[in-house]
């Protein structure tokens, strides 16, 4: 009953008497009930007793007593109400005994008219002992079909129900009614009866049922992690190396997946999603059951000792259900382990939210056919365009670069390199792989010997794996306010093997010092490369546009947009990059192997599509793919350098900005560009979507004769520019105020918060603390160095966040006062926190020498004269420009407040050695700013 979520469940046969009623009601899960009409106690009556447990979503039920006066069957009829229409329904067992017949049809003609004038909302189920698929060979059968039938009644049971292999069990309703449906006889399975398990579905207004479906998974809860590590040492310490890579693979593969399917078989089983409540258990039942002959003792007696035996026994059922319903949701929040999609899952497992929904009657096979179909279709638009000349004819013609070396072998990996790549990367499972990486990480050591020999096979022949070139897509919705129908609305999610991320990283780790030193990936390309972010990127950005703005100058901030730029990537003008940087010999030919003859296909939960091959593209989801495209891309920087302009980019993200000086000035530099940029993407295969590149004329607060000049002016075709627009993830608005930024992040905050608050009472302090990390400070934080000093009033509204998120931790009423929570939670008030992240940031840059454009921003500071002065005490000064007096908006550009700020700090904590340390100490030391250790309370210089 609870597998199924049935709100009626009939039963036949319940051998049950009148004094054990109480005891089954007792035994029920909370929202069910128990009526019945039993067994008789007289020996010479024949029956079993019959039953109907119902569940509490109907707003009423009438027992119809009427007709329960038969000898030959016995029947529970009751009418059940929903808030708009009433279903009348039946339980029959007519014990199998042939001298009762000529007496059942009798009554059984009269049942059948006096309970199908109550209107056709109605079915009857039960055991009838017919045998209604051979109605031959079972005498009165026909007799039985034929009353039916007067009644314009059917039955709809489809198939066999005994397990001698006739169909007893009978689902009868009229004959027009076409709200039965889904009728499923299932297996007989269970040793307590030899009769099958009849379900349907019956169409009415009530809350709609999940239907049922088989899922296939794998319990991990029991698993013996010692066995496992014994069978695996077993398996791989025989395994040597193998000239075949692919042979070294798919060993590896089949072994460990045969390890996995004999530890932990495939489980199928038939669920819906709305299954019983999984902290009920016996404890609640059974107060349940004192609390309720508490209440029919109160209501009997009336008196005041009973009334509070009652309130008590109610109380002790809410205790207990409080107390389970605790220990399971901080339970499941610890076993995510900190894993922001596990978690994520979870929390909307617990409050309800539906799953991602997909295009109806869509296949697995019809996606996979529509992405790769919109890529040979841009590819063909392309091909279809034609210029008069091409980019290598033009001044931005460049000669091949000159290498400082070349790149001809991957050096192979010790054992120890290998463990700290596996401790380095993220513990994220495919299905393709053999084992569960999150479920089984302790394994992954064993692992070691077997991951170097095949990552070192790999690099000694120039070989990828075959097995390991195939990504599993599912479709991801774009934004959830689209038309889920329409399947441009999608976009592909690749999901990689581990050992493909694995041998990928372990690439990446030699090639990337190798693009670095070489100069092969502009220094603002910030995507992929260790010490740069997006928040570094738009640190440099804003700088730069802060800088101008504080000079009067209007800056134009173009966002330009590329349609499925890593999926449109031509491999061999991508290989013919790869050998002008210096990469040859094996190396060229692993990297050969492991961009050709990739292949994809799209899962959906019921089906998955066959292979594709990729003719183009590099994987998006993958390790090396976004550098392989940096490296694909990189000419596009010295296009916008030839021109003159500023420029940043992350993967496939550009931003170009420029000072506009003169509107038809600007506007002819700004096409030629463009014209350039386009010239150059056709001939690399990559398109331009011109309908999303956004334009932002960023004014700053400060009024100018240009601004009338320039409202409504196009500085690019097909672009009208805007007053803010998305990049990175920041909303940066024309006066860089941040203010559309913000109302974005409270407002997805308020959301969260409110789907917080709903488990918020059940949770201990370590449990939500976690979720507030995940779900809110996670986005207060965002790129947060660049709203160093703002007004206090913006600053505000993101405290105002923080001081939401711990009365949620403390469950604290509305308006209560925070700081001293604040201090136990030991959280930094907003103006330290971007204190804090600016500080890091300056550390970073100087201890790791990047990236390099923050690194220009800063200058260490020189003393000028021999004299002693009481800054040569400290040296990592550094100098902090001067601004005029319009400085409120200067203080916010990064050179300065970073030195500011930076000098501020203690020599002891600039002079950590490691970043960790430098972290902890400074953290501290804010701290300490920022509270008053007597009251608890912000102190007044980080109030906002």
């Amino acid at each position: 009953m609870l597998e199924h979520s049935l709100d009626l469940f009939f039963i036949c046969e319940t051998w049950s008497h009148e004094c054990e009623t109480e005891i089954i009601r007792a035994s029920l899960p909370k929202s069910y009930s128990f009526i019945q009409v039993p067994r008789s106690d007289d020996p010479t009556i024949f029956g079993g007793g019959v039953g109907i447990i119902y569940k509490n979503t109907f707003s009423s039920f009438k027992i119809l007593s009427n007709f329960h006066n038969n000898n030959s069957f016995e029947v529970l009829a009751c009418t059940f109400y929903l808030s708009n229409r009433s279903i009348n329904t039946a339980v029959v067992y007519r014990p199998g005994h042939s001298g009762t017949d000529a007496l059942f049809m009798h009554e059984f003609n009269e049942f059948m008219s006096a309970f199908t004038s109550l209107g056709n909302d109605f079915f009857i189920c039960g055991d009838f002992n017919y045998w209604i698929n051979n109605p031959d060979n079972k005498p009165h059968t026909l007799k039985f079909i034929e009353v039916l039938n007067d009644h314009s009644c059917v039955n709809s049971t489809p198939k066999p129900t005994h397990k001698a292999g006739n169909i007893l069990d009978l689902v009868i309703h009229e004959v027009e009614n076409k709200l039965i449906e889904n009728i499923i006889v299932h297996p007989i399975l269970s040793k307590y009866s030899d009769h099958s398990l009849i379900t349907f579905n019956y169409k009415t207004p009530i809350k709609t049922q999940a239907q049922p479906r088989i899922i296939k998974f794998k319990n991990y809860k029991h698993k013996n992690v010692e066995r496992i590590k014994n069978d695996i040492t077993a398996c791989f310490s025989s395994i040597d190396s193998n000239n075949n890579v692919d042979d070294l693979v798919l060993n590896f593969n089949t072994s460990l997946s045969h390890i996995h399917d004999q530890h932990f078989p495939t489980i199928e089983k038939t669920i819906r999603v709305n299954d019983s409540n999984p902290w009920f258990d016996a404890s609640i039942s059974k107060l349940r059951t004192e609390r309720r002959k508490a209440e029919r003792a109160w209501r009997r007696l009336g008196t005041e000792q009973s009334r509070l035996k009652f309130e008590e026994a109610r109380a002790s059922v809410v205790e207990k259900v409080n107390e389970n319903k605790t220990e399971y949701f901080n339970n499941e929040i610890k076993n995510c382990n900190g894993n922001q999609k596990q978690l994520w899952n979870t929390i909307n497992k617990f409050i309800g939210l539906p799953q991602q929904q997909l295009p109806s009657n869509t296949t697995s096979e019809d996606f996979n056919n529509y992405f790769i179909k919109k890529i040979a279709d841009i590819r063909a638009d392309l091909d279809s365009i034609s210029y008069d000349y091409h980019y290598s004819d033009t001044f931005l013609n460049y000669d091949s670069q000159q290498v400082s070396c070349d790149f001809n072998q991957f050096r192979p990996l010790t054992e120890a390199e290998v463990l700290k790549l596996v401790n380095s990367q993220n513990k994220t499972s495919c299905p393709l792989d053999p084992f569960n990486i999150t479920k089984l990480p302790e394994i992954l050591p064993l692992l070691i010997p077997i991951f170097t020999k095949i990552i070192n096979a790999c690099f000694n022949l120039g070989v990828f794996p075959s097995t390991e070139k195939v990504a599993l897509v599912r479709p991801l919705i774009k934004k959830s306010s689209l038309d889920k129908e329409n399947l441009k609305n999608y976009r592909p999610v690749s999901n990689l093997t581990f050992l493909s991320k694995l041998i990928e990283k372990a690439m990446l780790n030699q090639l990337l010092p190798h693009f670095d030193s070489n100069k092969s990936i502009s220094d603002f390309q910030s995507a992929y490369r260790k010490n740069h972010s997006t928040e570094t990127a738009l640190c440099q950005i804003f700088n730069y546009l802060i800088l101008d703005i504080k000079n009067y100058k209007l800056v134009l901030l173009i966002l330009l947009d590329l349609s499925a730029a890593f999926d449109t990537i031509d491999h061999d003008l991508l290989i013919k990059d790869l050998e002008e940087s210096g990469i040859k010999g094996k190396a060229l030919l692993l990297l050969i192997s492991y961009i050709k003859k990739r292949f994809q296909k799209v899962s959906l939960e019921d089906s998955t599509s066959k292979n594709s091959e990729l003719l183009y593209g590099v994987p998006q989801g993958s390790v090396l793919g976004p550098v392989l495209f940096s490296l694909y891309s990189s000419k596009l920087a010295k296009i916008m350098s030839a021109h003159g302009v500023q420029y940043h980019l992350y993967a496939d993200d550009t931003q170009i900005y420029m000072p506009i000086s003169d509107v038809l000035s600007s506007k002819e530099k700004i096409t030629s560009i463009m014209s350039d940029i386009k010239l150059w993407m056709h001939e690399r295969k990559l398109k331009l979507n011109e309908g999303k590149t956004e334009v932002i004329l960023i004014k700053g607060s400060f009024n100018t004769n240009q601004d009338i000049q320039m409202d409504n002016f196009n500085f690019i075709d097909n672009c009208q520019s805007s007053e803010s627009a998305r990049n990175l993830g920041l909303i940066i608005d024309s006066k860089l105020s941040f203010r559309n930024h913000f109302n974005s992040v409270i407002k997805n905050c308020n959301y969260q918060l409110r789907r917080l608050s709903l488990i918020s009472k059940y949770l201990d302090k370590t449990s939500a603390t976690s979720l507030i990390h995940a779900f809110i400070t996670s986005r207060v934080d965002y790129c947060n160095s660049l709203f160093v000093n703002l007004p206090n009033k913006d600053l505000a509204r993101l405290q105002s966040i923080l001081n939401r998120s711990a009365r949620l931790i403390f469950n604290l009423a509305p308006f209560t006062s925070t700081s001293s929570y604040l201090y136990e939670l030991h959280w930094l008030p907003v103006k330290a926190r971007i204190e804090f992240k600016v500080c890091l940031l300056v550390y970073k840059s100087l201890n790791n020498n990047q990236p390099i454009y923050l690194l220009e921003l800063l200058q260490k500071y020189v003393p000028q004269s021999n004299a002693v002065l009481r800054s040569a005490d400290d040296p990592y000064l550094l100098v902090i420009p001067r601004l005029d007096n319009r400085s409120s908006l200067g203080m916010r550009a990064f050179s300065y407040a970073g030195p500011v700020l930076f000098n501020k700090l203690p020599i002891n904590i600039k002079s950590s050695g490691t970043t960790e340390t430098f972290k902890k100490l400074l953290k501290t030391h804010l701290f300490k700013k920022s509270y008053d250790s007597a009251t608890k309370s912000i102190s007044v210089e980080y109030k906002t």
